[in-house]
């Protein structure tokens, strides 16, 4: 009965209505069991039922879960608790569980129709699938060779499509496009027969940036080319070279016939450089053919037109007037000759910037400008050390420069070249009409420093600066034939000095000649080097030695007293002027060693004439010349009492103040106060020197005078005080 009552049952509809009466009864029953449990604990320990009753009785049913679920279930199907109910309730359990099974075999019929039904279908599935299997084989046996076709045409159809790719990319990198081969191959901007002017105007070629594109295009592949000529492919590389090569001559023939059109519009007066033409002319240099004859047409068209604005200049002047012509100002030499100079510079500096912009790259030519004007270190100096790559590339960029430089020279000097006879000339008549000498030697300085800045422009051998470095030393002849005339009429002019002393008209003339020049020297901005400077100290010779000859010559007729005088104010007058500039230090030093030695003269007079007024000249030849092992005293007129009487008269002389003064008769008239003093002092020197002899000889004892305070009155220094030397 346990094991019926744990068995879960299915709920019924009347179950529910006595679900009250069966818990009231469980409840009695448990309670008859708590009030019987004390009776039956006697017979429990005799009699085994009961023992099982009083387990069952003692049981604590609220803790058991499957007793309260089995109770639970039962409740669902047992109306009221009733004694009839607790006896009949096995049957009635066992009729509730055969009708839920009743129920359960009613719901696993359906299920098994159910699942009789699906066999079926599936059955009928199989079969259908059986028929369509058998189909496909018999359909896939009768299409394999379709199949295999198929396959074959799909592989060959991706080969195709990845040749036509492949030719695709090789005609886009090794073809040119329609546009790119009209470009090169159209000839003129026109087409068909006309007028003359017409036919001449459809003759030049359309040149624009497509062109120019297309040529670079063609440089391209035909590099390219060479790459398939060195691999498997060289039938399709000389091919297309072949190919590349027709169409690149025939853009460069294009090209060439309307730069040389372009140049022979470039002889205006301002000439402008255009994108086209610049972009022509680096096309070209890749042929050096075709690119010498634009250059030469270039050089022709440049010449025409800076010989006719030179000759305008010279004649016409400016646009309206302005400035006015240069020969206008023949008449001074050297504004006519500094004007066309300068008119040459200027121009020189314009047609080199014009050729510049046209011929070298924008990088390149301010890469040059740099370097003509040292402004700046070469960049591999001021980055150092370069990658081979980098300084590889340098080279060739540099090297080319290089090479387009000397083209621009070469052309620069064509150019240049038609002013050459003009400038010749005028300045040839300038020269030669005896300018004067001051102007000339200035326009020397004039031609060698616009010699020297056009040459900045124009470093090569040129024929501009040739004919200028050609005038200038025609300018030094003229100057030195023209110095040497006046050193001659200088000489011969026969002028008598002033009664002062002072230096004649003729030789002061000179000497502000000679200062201007000095001073034009001084003030030109010509860089002096070794040759220059040479040059100029012989120029100056031929002025400064006639001067020097000059006083010579004019003071023969003079006194003995008054000859070096005069030559001396010549002197210094020579030397006052030399010595404010710092280039005549040779020249300074020549009349230096003249001026000591005509200072030298008058010294050697005076000191002599007062020697003699004592006597002690002829004492001191006899000392000179006696025998060093005589004694002095023991000589004739060379006793102790000759020697007393000569230094008393010498003392008598040097006592009165201008015994020197009177001894330098006319020295005052030397315009050099400094010269007066250093001769006044020479004299005194002199004569100190010569007492000194006297008075040493007189104490040495061996000449026998005895002390040589009763013959010498006076010390040395005695002496020299009062000669205040």
């Amino acid at each position: 009965m346990t094991d019926t009552l744990t068995t879960p049952l299915p709920s019924t509809p009347s179950s529910s209505s006595s679900s009250s009466s069966l818990s009231s009864s469980s409840a009695g029953v448990a309670g008859a069991g708590a009030a019987g449990a004390g009776a039956g604990v006697a017979l429990a320990n005799s009699n085994p039922l009961a023992r099982k009753l009083a387990k069952q009785l003692g049981a604590q049913l609220d803790q058991n879960k499957q007793a309260v679920a089995g109770l639970r279930a039962l409740s669902t199907f047992v109306e009221d608790n009733t004694l009839h109910t607790r006896r009949n309730l096995r049957s009635a359990i066992e009729a509730q569980a055969l009708s839920v099974h009743r129920e359960l075999a009613a719901s696993l019929g359906q299920v098994d129709a159910a699942l009789d039904a699906a066999a079926q279908e599936v059955a009928l599935m199989a079969a259908c699938c059986s028929q369509m299997t058998d189909r496909l084989n018999a359909a896939t046996s009768k299409t394999a060779t379709l199949l295999e076709v198929t396959n074959k045409l799909n592989s060959e159809s991706a080969r195709v499509e990845l040749r036509s790719e492949v030719i695709a990319r090789f005609l886009q990198r090794f073809q040119l496009t329609a546009a790119e081969t009209a470009a090169l191959s159209s000839s003129s901007a026109g087409s068909g027969a006309g007028s003359g002017s017409a036919g001449a105007a459809a003759a030049v070629p359309v040149v624009n940036e497509a062109l120019f594109s297309a040529l670079a295009r063609v440089r391209e592949i035909h590099a390219e080319c060479k790459i398939l000529v060195h691999s498997t492919h060289q039938r399709a590389g000389l091919e297309i070279m072949e190919q590349m090569s027709l169409l690149l001559e025939s853009g460069y023939e294009k090209l060439f016939r309307w730069t040389q059109h372009a140049c022979k519009q470039l002889s205006k007066d301002l000439a402008e450089v255009t994108p086209n033409l610049r972009s022509a002319f680096v096309a070209l240099s890749d042929r050096s053919v075709l690119f010498q004859y634009c250059i030469d047409e270039l050089a022709s068209s440049r010449r025409v037109a800076v010989q006719r604005m030179f000759i305008d200049a010279l004649t016409r002047g400016g646009p309206g007037g302005t400035p006015r012509p240069i020969e206008l100002h023949s008449h001074d030499p050297m504004r006519y000759v500094g004007d066309m100079l300068a008119w040459l510079h200027q121009t020189v500096a314009s047609e080199r910037e014009f050729l510049d912009s046209l011929l070298l790259p924008p990088r390149l030519a301010a890469r040059g400008r740099t370097q003509r004007s040292g402004a700046s270190a070469p960049l591999a100096s001021r980055s150092g050390s370069l990658p081979d790559a980098d300084q590889g590339q340098r080279d060739s960029q540099e090297q080319k420069r290089l090479e387009l430089s000397k083209i621009i020279q070469k052309t620069l000097d064509q150019v240049m070249e038609a002013t050459c006879r003009p400038l010749k000339a005028r300045a040839d008549q300038v020269l030669l009409s005896q300018p004067g000498i001051v102007v000339c030697f200035k326009l020397t300085s004039l031609l060698q420093f616009y010699g020297d800045t056009i040459k900045q422009l124009m470093p090569e051998e040129n024929a501009l600066c040739a004919i200028i470095q050609g005038l200038r030393q025609l300018a030094i002849k003229v100057l030195l034939d023209a110095l040497s005339i006046h050193a001659r009429k200088l000489l011969s002019s026969g002028e008598t000095p002033n009664a002062d002393l002072t230096p004649p008209h003729s030789f002061v003339t000179t000497l502000t000649m000679m200062r201007d020049i000095l001073a034009s020297h001084d003030a030109s901005l010509v860089v002096s080097d070794a040759a220059r400077q040479a040059e100029f100290s012989t120029i100056l010779a031929q002025l400064v030695d006639p001067l020097l000859q000059f006083s010579v010559l004019s003071a023969a007729p003079l006194e003995s007293s008054a000859r070096p005088v005069f030559i001396l104010n010549c002197l210094y007058a020579l030397q006052t002027t030399l010595s404010l500039y710092e280039t005549t230090q040779s020249h300074i030093l020549e009349v230096d060693k003249q001026i000591n030695v005509h200072s030298a003269a008058i010294v050697n007079e005076a000191a002599t004439s007062v020697l003699v007024r004592s006597e002690m000249a002829g004492k001191l030849a006899m000392m000179r010349t006696a025998d060093p092992t005589v004694p002095l005293s023991s000589i004739p007129s060379m006793d102790a009492l000759s020697m007393r009487t000569v230094l008393l008269q010498f003392d008598r002389l040097i006592a009165s103040p201008d015994v020197i003064s009177a001894a330098l008769a006319g020295s005052e008239k030397i315009a050099s106060p400094r010269l007066q003093s250093a001769i006044h002092a020479q004299v005194a020197g002199l004569l100190m020197a010569a007492y000194d002899s006297i008075y040493e000889a007189v104490a040495d004892p061996r000449n026998g005078y005895g002390a040589v305070d009763t013959i010498a009155h006076r010390t040395p220094a005695q002496i020299k005080l009062l000669l205040g030397s």
